[in-house]
């Protein structure tokens, strides 16, 4: 299985911006590349950025083929996990952390006892 992660990884980088129609260019080329999976971004508390994945997930499902899927991250939060669920992707993933410090840092929780 061939999974591309351009669009969500690659605005991690510092000073890296796709542009909409970038976003749509990138998508479309790893579909017609016959890419299984191609990640179409992280779910965040930016409600425009949420709108946009929303926008690049139903193009996506326009010119995929009926192998291919989309999918969206994020974090294991109930709050991200519902906005995530509400986008409709054909496939969710989420980090989740298993370290003490990302536990408290990252989610704001303590391990159980």
């Amino acid at each position: 299985m061939l999974i591309d992660s351009t669009l969500r990884e690659g605005e991690q980088q510092f000073g890296v911006y796709f542009g909409r129609g970038h976003k749509e260019e990138l998508l479309r080329l790893s579909l017609a590349a016959g890419i299984d999976e191609v990640e179409v971004g992280a779910v965040g508390p930016n409600p425009e950025h949420c709108r946009e994945l929303e926008s690049l997930l139903l193009y996506g499902a326009m010119i995929k083929g009926r192998r291919q899927s989309l999918s969206v991250w994020c974090a294991c939060r109930p709050t991200d996990l519902r906005m995530a669920a509400g986008l409709s992707p054909d496939r969710l993933c989420m980090t989740v952390p298993v370290s003490d410090a990302h536990i408290r840092r990252k989610l704001g929780l303590d391990r159980p006892a």
